[in-house]
């Protein structure tokens, strides 16, 4: 499964990205702003995750339905 994490700012620009085949790491060293959001995709619909969005946050399992 090809997956693409994505920090995103309120107007929609990139502000980093990474992706990886069945994992992706991604250090954003920047504080978020109000606004931001992260985005996960996937090539694959219908899965369960395990992520995990901040180290200052547990651990989440999601399931997406969409890529």
């Amino acid at each position: 499964m090809q997956l693409e994490l994505k920090i995103m700012n309120r107007d929609g620009e990139l502000l980093a990205a990474g992706t990886g085949e069945g994992e992706v790491n991604l250090v954003y060293r920047e504080a978020y702003k109000e606004g931001d959001r992260i985005v996960i995709t996937s090539d694959e619909k219908n899965c369960f995750l395990h992520i995990k969005v901040d180290d200052a946050l547990g651990f989440a399992s999601v399931y997406i339905t969409k890529n």
